[in-house]
């Protein structure tokens, strides 16, 4: 998967609305620019909750890009106990627009330039194995990043949203039980 996302689905022993009542006491207020400036506090999450629903992001002191926006919505469990929420974690649109203009810019002129090496058309030189190296690099850069600064920031929201409303994740039904 080119772009990193995560659903996940909970089980809270809270009605939908006292869920919705501890999700927003447990959300931070967002800092001040001039907070930003000191590095101070951060860390928490921050967002809207409304009407069974939220949008959510982490409150960090650094740049990430990749950071997760969590949007979800709260509705009672099938059991009639509880809560079942279901949550989607995703990056940014802009960023997966970047990312799309990145790798195809990469492919365009990569893909040429290695082809271009391979048939020996390049000027000959003992740097024409660059023409293959550096595009499958930028294209290995590009792919991995996100993952890299999108998954570490999921575990932190999945631990805050599991602790926060007592949950536990619902399973997959499983494909190999017998019915």
């Amino acid at each position: 998967m080119i772009f990193p996302a995560r659903s996940l689905v909970l089980l809270s022993p809270l009605s939908p609305t006292r869920a919705q009542e501890v999700l927003q006491a447990a959300l931070t207020q967002p800092r001040k620019w001039q907070d930003r400036l000191t590095m101070t506090g951060g860390g928490g999450f921050m967002g809207d909750v409304k009407d069974g629903r939220f949008n959510l992001r982490r409150d960090i002191n650094y740049r990430n890009s990749f950071l997760p926006l969590l949007t979800g919505k709260i509705e009672p469990a099938s059991d009639g106990g509880g809560s079942r929420i279901s949550t989607r974690m995703t990056m940014h649109r802009a960023v997966k627009i970047f990312l799309c203009v990145w790798l195809f810019g990469v492919a365009s002129i990569g893909v040429p330039l290695a082809i271009a090496a391979i048939n020996g058309t390049l000027q000959p030189n003992q740097n024409s194995w660059m023409g293959i190296v550096i595009p499958c690099g930028m294209m290995c850069f590009g792919l991995a990043l996100p993952h890299l600064g999108f998954w570490p920031e999921v575990k932190k929201a999945e631990k805050f949203m599991i602790e926060t409303w007592g949950a536990e994740t619902e399973l997959p039904p499983d494909p190999n039980r017998a019915i």
